[in-house]
């Protein structure tokens, strides 16, 4: 009878000391507080109020010259800003569930991103609409249409899983 109590201390500390070791393993990963959701769509509202017009008047902003793409620049700047901030905000309730959907949508973006990137290379070799309209906000501003895709495709992504949970 000895032994089994014994046997049953060794097994309790065991198990105790491996709960510890995976709870030091996890990773950390910080979030921003939840009401940055409602700055990131602000931030996202500003800059397309400001961005729809100047794509409208693109070819009438003769004053600017070969400068065109710094009128763009701090609205796509913008943009990116708020998308990154909501999409790194934390949800209401941030469980263990919430952060496998984190993970699964972060690498479902990554993918859509290289879709999209093969995908405009090949319309750029291929497609004449895209030819026509070389040297626009969107051949000057590629990089940036990438960033913007991942982040929109992972809110989406995101979004949707959470709400099939």
């Amino acid at each position: 009878m000895q032994n089994v109590k014994y046997i049953c201390h060794i097994v309790k500390h065991t198990n105790l000391i491996k709960m510890e070791n995976q709870q030091n393993f996890q990773p950390k990963f910080r979030l921003l507080p939840n009401y940055f959701k409602k700055i990131g769509i602000g931030f996202v509202l500003f800059a397309f109020i400001i961005l729809i017009p100047l794509f409208h008047y693109w070819k009438t902003l003769e004053f600017a010259g070969n400068y065109k793409q710094f009128f763009y620049v701090p609205f796509f700047d913008i943009l990116i800003l708020g998308l990154l901030l909501y999409s790194m905000a934390k949800e209401k309730i941030e469980d263990e569930l919430i952060v496998l959907i984190r993970l699964q949508s972060i690498a479902k973006a990554f993918i859509v991103g290289i879709f999209f990137v093969i995908g405009w290379q090949l319309g750029e070799f291929w497609n004449d609409y895209i030819q026509e309209i070389k040297g626009s906000v969107f051949q000057s501003f590629g990089v940036l249409i990438v960033i913007i895709c991942i982040l929109i495709s992972y809110i989406l992504t995101f979004n949707s899983m959470k709400k099939k949970m």
